[in-house]
């Protein structure tokens, strides 16, 4: 039998991310991080993090369950790995859901953040 071999995943920029694509990876800078509770009319509440993260390319808000939000800290690059994003008030928003993966990349680094 042969031997499985993975191919490394392919990074782009964030002004190449399209509206309602998912699966993307995209390494970024965390700008700036703001904790929400949402409440819903049943009582329900959602604890999540919206953060504000950019490249040379473009800026873009991202939506990260709390539990995962741990590994965000601002003036951070970060390495988002099979992503979603969806139009939100014709802007892009970001998603990490079950499937994505948020990593730490000290090796990367982002100079300058396009406004």
């Amino acid at each position: 039998m042969s031997e499985i071999k993975l191919r490394p995943a392919r990074f782009i920029k964030l002004n190449q991310i399209i509206p309602g694509k998912h699966c993307y990876n995209v390494y970024v800078k965390v700008i700036s991080i703001q904790e929400v509770t949402e409440k819903f009319q049943r009582g329900n509440t959602i604890n999540y993090v919206r953060a504000l993260v950019g490249d040379e390319t473009a800026t873009a808000e991202i939506k990260i369950r709390k539990d995962r939000a741990s590994k965000v800290i601002t003036g951070q690059v970060i390495a988002i790995r099979n992503g979603l994003s969806s139009v939100i008030r014709d802007h892009i928003l970001l998603q990490i859901d079950l499937f994505g993966l948020i990593s730490e990349e000290k090796s990367k680094s982002i100079n300058e953040l396009k406004p």
